[in-house]
């Protein structure tokens, strides 16, 4: 279980969630009102590195690209000057919503998950995949 220490902080970054289960999910999550909720769209790589636990919710399109609001972050974060131990404070998780019908199924969530654990952040759980086509949605 999570222990979040009244010292820390917990960030909950995600863009446009259409799955309902997964909207439930950070109905739950989001259930202390002392938690902040924001969209990947305005978030820098610089900020996530002043905060102690994010919680990543990454949908995916067809194609296995990472959504328009998720760009700019995604680049921030390729940089090759970015040493391995940018996040060694950072414990995170990440949440990929997608559909395995397509051959990339969650691949934002995969690769957004691979480069936070290179730069040197801490997994508080394995990467979650929500799959549209299981039959709980």
């Amino acid at each position: 279980m999570l222990k979040i220490m009244p010292e820390e902080s917990l960030n909950i970054v995600g863009g446009r969630i259409s799955n309902p289960a997964f909207s439930m999910l950070i109905d739950i999550l989001l259930y202390d009102p002392g938690l902040l909720q924001r969209r990947v769209a305005d978030l820098h790589q610089s900020e996530i590195v002043s905060e102690d636990i994010v919680v990543f919710v990454i949908s995916t399109s067809g194609t296995g690209k990472e959504p328009r609001t998720m760009t700019a972050l995604w680049r921030s974060l390729l940089r090759s000057d970015l040493p391995d131990d940018f996040f060694e404070d950072l414990r995170y998780a990440v949440f990929g919503l997608g559909d395995s019908s397509y051959e990339k199924f969650c691949w934002p969530a995969k690769k957004l998950s691979r480069r936070l654990e290179y730069l040197g952040a801490t997994p508080i759980c394995l990467r979650a995949e929500g799959d549209t086509q299981h039959v709980l949605g």
